[in-house]
C-alpha cells in the first residue's frame, strides 16, 4: 500500500449533523417551573411533570370543536397508508354483525 493510502482515514465519512441534539428543549426558565410545578401536582420527576401536562392539554384539546373529528380521520389516513386493515367498528348501536 503507498503510504498516501495508509493516510486516509477508513470507514464511514464524519457526519457533522452527527452530534446534533434532537427533540423538544426546555429553557431554563420553563425547566424551572415545571420542576416548581411538581411538588403542587404530585409527580416525582421532570419527565411525569410533562406526561401530566401533555395529557391535560390532550384533554382540554378533546373539548375542542372538531379535534375528535380531525384525530380519527388523521387515524384512518395513517393507518391506510400503512396497510393496517381498518377494525370493526366498536358502536355499541351498530347490529349489523347479529343476524
Amino acid at each position: 500500500m503507498t503510504e498516501e493510502a495508509l493516510r486516509r482515514r477508513r470507514g464511514p465519512k464524519p457526519n457533522p449533523n452527527r452530534g446534533t441534539p434532537s427533540g423538544y428543549r426546555l429553557t431554563d426558565r420553563t425547566r424551572f417551573e415545571l420542576q416548581l410545578a411538581a411538588a403542587f401536582v404530585g409527580t416525582t420527576s421532570l419527565q411525569d411533570t410533562i406526561a401530566l401536562a401533555v395529557d391535560e392539554f390532550l384533554a382540554s384539546m378533546r373539548q375542542v370543536d372538531g379535534y375528535s373529528e380531525a384525530l380519527r380521520a388523521a387515524e384512518t389516513s395513517q393507518q391506510r397508508r400503512a396497510g393496517v386493515p381498518a377494525l370493526p367498528s366498536s358502536d355499541p348501536d351498530d347490529n349489523s354483525s347479529e343476524s
